[in-house]
This record gives structure tokens, sequence and C-alpha cells, in this order.
């Protein structure tokens, strides 16, 4: 009876907190006047932001690609200069 009693309370929680949320996203679209010039505004900006983002990112990715590149050049360098680091002779 106690478990019955807290899952209706659990559920009655639920329900408002859905409530308070949807009121909140209602107030959202309200601050936008409501209009779609609005909403694609915020549309654009999530869009530039995404752009941006993906732009940093293939930044970072190239600067890696070309660290990497420089760093295993170094390796085959150094490999190639001491002769004891090439291993043993067949």
């Amino acid at each position: 009876m106690l478990r019955n009693r807290s899952l209706v309370a659990l559920r009655e929680r639920v329900e408002r907190q859905r409530s308070v949320q949807t009121a909140s996203q209602a107030a959202n679209v309200e601050q936008t006047n409501g209009s779609f010039e609005g909403l694609n505004l915020e549309v654009a900006k999530e869009k530039e932001k995404g752009r941006m983002s993906v732009e940093r990112l293939d930044n970072q990715v190239t600067t890696l690609h070309n660290d990497v590149a420089a760093l295993s050049m170094e390796s085959s360098l150094e490999v190639v200069d001491r002769p004891g680091l090439q291993g043993p002779d067949v």
C-alpha cells in the first residue's frame, strides 16, 4: 500500500515538472513574439555556433595531423642517423 502511494506521488511530481517545463518552453516562444522570424533567428544562431565549432575542431585535427607527421619524420631521421638503433644485422 505504501509503495503504491509513493508511486502515485512520484507520478504526480513528474507530471508537475512536465507542466512547468512546457510552460517555460511556451514562455520562450512568446519571448520571440511567436514569430517565425524570431525562431529563424534562433536557428541561424545555433547553426553558426555549430559551424564555428566544426571549423575549430577541423583546425585542431589539422594541427594534430601536422604535428604527428613532423614527429614521425623526426623519429625516422633519428633512426637513420644512429646505426645502432636500426636493429641487429642479418
